[in-house]
């Protein structure tokens, strides 16, 4: 069995090392204040290949803080197509397609879209009742009560 040569195995973490380093970052600056060095460091772990449903859902949020809605609903509505089957992002989107309502954002941003979030409220929680019926039945779906 050939050995594996350690320069190309310590090349190929390096990628994953400041995916992880930049995705720390981000945490860090968002913590300090620093939303928009946060948001930057966020679009460099994705470079470096971090996890895209993760970065993007923490994206979303970051310009949702910023009142930058175009922006967190673009990231939100990545986060979806990375991930469908799981339900965090499109209540993310949800919420932001309301929130962008309420500050006024939304003839905007949304405009006649923030019908359509009420729309996918409803269907989320029918989605909800079907995933907490069938874990209680013992049977696994697709979206069963995950969070990120």
């Amino acid at each position: 069995m050939p050995m594996s040569d350690p320069n190309s195995m310590r090349l190929q973490m390096i990628p994953a090392a400041r995916a992880a380093r930049a995705m720390r970052r981000a945490e860090r600056l968002a913590e300090n204040g620093k939303v928009k060095e946060a948001i930057t460091s966020l679009h460099q772990a994705l470079r470096f290949g971090a996890d895209r449903y993760t970065c993007y859902l923490r994206l979303a949020r970051l310009y949702q803080t910023r009142r930058q809605w175009t922006e967190a609903l673009g990231a939100a509505n990545q986060a979806v197509a990375e991930e469908p089957a799981r339900l965090s992002a499109r209540e993310a989107l949800i919420a932001l397609y309301l929130e962008a309502r309420e500050f006024g954002a939304g003839h905007r941003v949304v405009g006649h879209r923030c019908h359509h979030a009420l729309v996918l409220a409803e269907l989320l929680v029918r989605e909800r009742l079907v995933a907490q019926q069938h874990v209680m039945r013992g049977r696994p779906h697709a979206g069963a009560l995950e969070r990120p």
